[in-house]
């Protein structure tokens, strides 16, 4: 979480995140990830992917958040339509919400 409020700091524009373990993520889906007014894109189990969140530039990320989940949690839901299923990754529900 360091890292990713080093990040935002420094970049001081909009940040598209992709996680690595992204692998379902197409050229559709980024495209409709990037032209959101930013947000957290829903899966297909309706949970939020924060590492696949649209930061717009002048967002900032919770100061006290102890949490991935909490940190983006002032983001709106995306719900991301036929690319949905695109917005996955292989973290479990329980290393998001690891401190």
């Amino acid at each position: 979480m360091d890292v990713l409020r080093w990040v935002i700091a420094e970049v001081g524009d909009e940040i598209q995140f992709i996680p690595c373990d992204a692998f379902q993520l197409e050229v559709s889906g980024l495209k409709a990830l990037i032209s959101s007014h930013g947000g957290v894109p829903l899966d297909s189990n309706a949970m939020r992917q924060p590492l696949l969140a649209r930061c717009p530039a002048d967002w900032k990320p919770k100061l006290d958040a102890n949490n991935i989940l909490s940190m983006f949690a002032d983001l709106a839901s995306l719900d991301m339509g036929e690319y949905t299923g695109q917005m996955s990754n292989f973290n479990s529900p329980e290393a998001m919400s690891a401190g």
